[in-house]
């Protein structure tokens, strides 16, 4: 009878707690803080999982939230190698003076579209990497301005590691203490940055078959390491919701290799030594100008210069591969997809008259739909310059780097 009452009264507390933290995000006019809500979701769809119940009460009040406040959203996978799946902004209405009822409309309706969106998604290499994507989404969400966001993750996943240096097959709660993982992750600068971001964890411990389910006690030990792990971030703080499961397993995805809960430990595994990841570089109209709406160099003597500088860091890190990323401003996708990819094998093509190996580079066009693109376009459809000229790019970004998990190639 005491245990009952401890577990209920806990339950009670993470329900206030969670209230309190969707509460606080609602902003615009409701009593929040005013502040647009970033929010990355981490979603776990993947083999030895649950389905999503995307009506569950802590999804659909966080994304309605970012939907209200119009802010930014993103999608990070989880699988062996988690990659960014969708991002995009929520556009404010083009009409001033709406209704309070027709905001309230409007976000429902841009609710039910990223409900869909995340329906959509699904693993696609084996095994489950946690750790890297909660670092995926922090990156993401870092590139939200403080002073106009409030910045949230919202996990939706087991939590259960079976790839990357955190590796649940060998064991994961039971031999070394949690002072000594974080010790070790914090070593290895695994520790994903979370400085001023508020954490929300849904499903954690909750395992689909053939995984055989966690005890209780086996769930509150994996959560009170991940909650050490994201507070050495610097998490403004971390809740874990008691949202219920679905019971309907996911099917027809990637492996994930089943953990024994016999002897379930977290064992950190030191990568073997890899080349250092070179830092991204990026050429701008002020470094590589081009003619406009094409691939020709403005000052082909200037942009050489600037490209010498690449085939110098290229030739320090003669293992390292790259991608050579183009980009531009806001226009017709196909087109500016096609110029993109245009001007980044311009520059591939230099470096390679320099002596760099084309091997050891990929040249891509992402248009204006780069992680990094800014808006250059107001609500009236003119032009913002000075973000349209950061746009207009060529990046080289290392193939091992964070960066380039962004790019879902």
């Amino acid at each position: 009878m005491r245990m009952e009452k401890k577990n209920m009264m806990k339950r009670m507390y993470l329900v206030f707690v969670s209230l309190m933290l969707l509460i606080s995000f609602t902003g615009c006019g409701e009593g929040g803080t005013g502040k647009k809500l970033a929010l990355a979701v981490v979603t776990g769809v993947h083999s030895n999982s649950y389905e999503l119940p995307l009506n569950a009460e802590t999804i659909s009040s966080m994304l309605y939230d970012v939907c209200y406040s119009y802010g930014r959203v993103s999608f990070v996978n989880v699988d062996g190698n988690p990659y960014m799946d969708f991002e995009t902004s929520i556009p404010e209405p083009s009409v001033s003076g709406l209704s309070d009822q027709k905001k309230k409309d409007l976000a429902e309706g841009y609710t039910a579209q990223l409900k869909e969106t995340l329906h959509s998604l699904a693993a696609r290499t084996e095994e489950t990497d946690p750790l890297k994507a909660i670092r995926i989404a922090a990156q993401s969400l870092r590139a939200a301005d403080p002073a106009v966001y409030s910045r949230t993750m919202l996990i939706l996943d087991s939590g259960i590691p079976t790839a990357g240096c955190m590796n649940a097959q060998n064991g994961l709660l039971y031999a070394g203490n949690i002072d000594e993982i974080v010790d070790k992750l914090r070593e290895m600068k695994e520790i994903p940055d979370l400085t001023d971001m508020d954490v929300i964890w849904s499903f954690c411990g909750e395992a689909a078959p053939p995984q055989q389910p966690l005890s209780e006690k086996d769930k509150d030990k994996l959560r009170s390491i991940w909650e050490a792990i994201l507070k050495a971030g610097g998490a403004r703080s971390v809740t874990f919701t008691d949202d219920s499961i679905s019971h309907t397993p996911y099917t027809g995805l990637p492996k994930v290799s089943i953990v024994d809960t016999e002897v379930f430990e977290i064992i950190v595994d030191k990568p073997k030594k890899q080349e250092q990841v070179i830092r991204t570089y990026t050429l701008d109209e002020a470094h590589v100008r081009f003619v406009g709406d094409q691939a020709i160099f403005t000052d082909e003597q200037k942009a050489r210069a600037s490209i010498q500088e690449v085939a110098d860091m290229l030739n320090a890190h003669p293992e390292n591969t790259v991608y050579i990323v183009g980009t531009t401003a806001s226009g017709n996708v196909d087109f500016c997809d096609q110029l993109s990819r245009k001007r980044a094998e311009v520059v591939r093509d230099v470096l390679i008259e320099m002596g760099i190996s084309a091997d050891r580079m990929q040249a891509v066009g992402l248009g204006f739909r780069d992680p990094w693109h800014l808006t250059d376009i107001d609500a009236e459809g003119n032009w913002i310059e000075k973000n349209a000229a950061c746009n207009r790019k060529v990046m080289i970004v290392d193939q091992s780097s964070e960066e380039a998990s962004l790019l879902g190639l």
